[in-house]
């Protein structure tokens, strides 16, 4: 199956031209065309398998809703939306399928998928489960766990150094970024298996570049605000290495 762009249209005429032909004739209809006209680059079926986030096994029983979005043309006006929803059940290996003739006219897919006992990692961690094509994995992490991976999503994204200026090192930077994950992750932290990963993750990182800035570079970073909203939790205040740093570092 092709996955280029084309048109679908209830007018014949518009059938049986190309793209751009059939774009230049809609607009030529523009003013009489009463049949909203659905533009889609054909989405692709497939099979996938539902992981675990945290142990890798596949999760069986779980309903995977798949909605299937188009842009559709109407008269002066243009809009995207979901325009069905499909559903089907994991079996015991994880395995999820649509077929791509119950794609027909959908030009991207989102899968979404539930459980009891489990969140989708997505909620956690956006970005995957949408596309052209059936994605070949899914996660979904257990509500004992999904503090932790939120943690992990926060290191990954935010301890992270090398930040240069004109080419030279410049630890302002280096500070902000391991502080804005911190920020976040020392209010989720509640079991001492958290509150440890946010120790290894973070503290010796930001004392040791806390000693490489100069009085001014505290205090423009003392100017800065940092704040997170994640799963009904939030906060918001001022860069503080000595009322928010050294005292979680020192003392857990």
């Amino acid at each position: 199956m092709t996955n280029e762009c084309s048109r679908i249209s209830a007018r014949p005429i518009l059938k049986s031209l190309s793209m751009r032909a059939a774009l230049l004739r809609m607009r030529s209809l523009a003013p009489t065309l009463l049949v909203p006209i659905i533009a889609s680059c054909a989405a692709i079926g497939g099979q996938g398998v539902l992981h675990d986030s945290s142990t890798g096994m596949p999760v069986e029983g779980a309903d995977v809703r798949l909605d299937c979005s188009a842009t559709i043309y109407q008269p002066g006006h243009a809009a995207s939306g979901v325009i069905r929803t499909l559903h089907t059940i994991t079996n015991q290996a994880g395995e999820y399928s649509f077929a791509t003739t119950s794609l027909i006219g959908c030009s991207e897919v989102y899968l979404v998928p539930a459980k009891e006992g489990y969140v989708n990692t997505n909620t956690i961690d956006p970005g995957g489960g949408s596309g052209q094509a059936v994605p070949k994995s899914l996660y979904m992490t257990a509500l004992a766990d999904v503090t932790m991976k939120r943690l992990q999503v926060l290191v990954r994204d935010y301890a992270v150094g090398g930040f240069t200026r004109k080419g030279i090192p410049y630890p302002p930077a280096d500070y902000q970024s391991f502080y804005r994950g911190f920020f976040e992750a020392k209010r989720l932290a509640k079991t001492s298996r958290e509150t440890d990963f946010v120790v290894q993750s973070f503290c010796a990182k930001l004392i040791a570049i806390n000693n490489q800035l100069s009085d001014e570079d505290r205090i423009e970073l003392g100017k800065l605000t940092v704040s997170f909203a994640w799963s009904g939790k939030q906060a918001r205040g001022l860069i503080s290495h000595q009322s928010e740093v050294a005292p979680f570092c020192e003392h857990s």
